[in-house]
């Protein structure tokens, strides 16, 4: 059985195409088009895309292979590019072994076949290339969600906190309204004394009046 984690191999029977775009290239190893160009040129020994015509580079099956054993160094392995050039040149070599055996084994099946009638071929499931960028994506979103839960905790955090802060102004502004209140009581009960004080007052220096007015008259 294969390693399940890395790429899957690109097709060597002859209904498949010799070369293959950036973006079939990179589809098929399971890496963004962006990775392929830099090992491209990380690795130019090993990976020789053929310029066409219209300047377009095209990766053959061999390059293709070639960008699937660095991609498994490199991702699943996590060597560094250094030792992933170290280890190419004898895992090349058993691939390009591998991939002859293949080709002679599909073509000697194909000229046994050749007089029976065409098998139905069952649909394919998910290759490993698929199965290692589905379990990518699943990790990445896996980590946002974990991102998006701590920010969700710390928003409730920060909503907690200010919930307290609102309650403890509150419990000021009630305090202060019952002080106001209190104040203004005790401001009207001063006014209250304070009237009933001239109340007082003026009747005591109209009394004082009416004694001098008498004196007054008692001596004249």
């Amino acid at each position: 059985m294969g390693d399940a984690s890395r790429p899957q191999d690109p097709p060597e029977t002859t209904s498949e195409p010799h070369f293959y775009k950036l973006g079939e290239a990179a589809r098929i190893i399971g890496v963004a088009p962006s990775a392929v160009r830099y090992w491209q040129a990380e690795f130019a020994a090993f990976v020789r895309p053929t310029r066409t015509r219209a300047g377009q580079h095209v990766f053959s099956r061999r390059d293709v292979r070639a960008l699937g054993l660095i991609r498994h160094l490199l991702h699943v392995e996590g060597q560094t590019a250094r030792e992933a050039r170290e280890r190419l040149p004898g895992l090349m070599e058993a691939e390009d072994a591998a991939a002859e055996g293949r080709v002679a084994a599909e073509q000697g099946l194909l000229d046994l076949d050749l007089a029976a009638p065409p098998a139905r071929v069952a649909p394919a499931g998910p290759s490993p290339a698929e199965i290692d960028a589905l379990a990518e994506r699943i990790a990445l979103l896996e980590r946002e969600r974990e991102a998006l839960r701590d920010r969700a905790n710390a928003s409730e955090r920060h909503r907690e906190l200010m919930q307290a802060k609102l309650t403890d102004v509150t419990q000021e502004r009630d305090n202060a309204r019952s002080r106001r209140d209190a104040v203004e009581q005790e401001l009207a009960a001063a006014r209250s004394r304070l009237a009933e004080a001239r109340g007082c007052l003026d009747e005591t220096r109209h009394a004082l009046r009416e004694f001098l007015d008498a004196v007054e008259s008692e001596e004249g």
